[in-house]
Order: C-alpha cells, then sequence, then structure tokens
C-alpha cells in the first residue's frame, strides 16, 4: 500500500506523484493520483506501521470532508484489507457517488489481493 510505484499495476490509477513528502513516517505526504477519470490529491494523516494508514481528499472529486482508512490485520494464513471512507455530498449525488466509491474500493483492493498472490 506504501509502494506508490506499485498503484498503476493494481488499482485503476495512471500515475502518482508524490508532491510533499511528509515525515518519516509518511504523515503529511502529498500526492496526485492521476486516473482514468482526472487527477485527485489527498494527504496522509496518520500512519500505523504494518497496520494501515489514513489519509484526506484535498482536490479532484465533488465531495467535502472525504477521508478514508486503509487498515490490516492477520486473517488465518493471511492478511485482511479493509478500506472505509466516507463524505459528504448533496443529496442528488450520494447515490452515484457511494456506487463509483465502492466500485473503485473493490476494484482497487481485488488487483493488490492479485497482485499480493
Amino acid at each position: 500500500m506504501t509502494d506508490l510505484s506499485g498503484w498503476p499495476r493494481w488499482g485503476p490509477v495512471r500515475s502518482v506523484t508524490v508532491e510533499e513528502p511528509g515525515d518519516e513516517s509518511g504523515v503529511g505526504q502529498v500526492r496526485a493520483i492521476k486516473t482514468w477519470g482526472g487527477t485527485v490529491r489527498e494527504r496522509v494523516t496518520s500512519v500505523q506501521p504494518n497496520e494501515g494508514f489514513t489519509y484526506e481528499l484535498l482536490s479532484g472529486a465533488p465531495v467535502k470532508n472525504y477521508r478514508g482508512r486503509m487498515s490490516l490485520r492477520p486473517s488465518g494464513s493471511g492478511t485482511a484489507l479493509t478500506w472505509d471512507v466516507e463524505f459528504d455530498a448533496p443529496w442528488y449525488s450520494r447515490s452515484i457517488l457511494r456506487r463509483i466509491a465502492s466500485r473503485t474500493l473493490a476494484v482497487t483492493t481485488r488487483g493488490l489481493s492479485r497482485e499480493l498472490a
């Protein structure tokens, strides 16, 4: 998850550019993620080594207060990934934005799973 150069191999991402490196753990890192639909910018807000990280959207999507969390935990002989996002959006766009977010998360986690296998 922290190897940004690998994201295009397993997610719907064309490229990732680090605009600000953040501290030694990655907190404060600002990255521009180019997708087929445009570019989103996000900032890492916390890092829990070997457990996951949280981030916030800075720009690039028609939502406010977007926050995400990717968490890892042991599960049997492997690792379970949980990816939670929350955001505020106008009532008329919530349904479609939820579907887009759900599909993006599903495609990305399936790709990551294949990459790790």
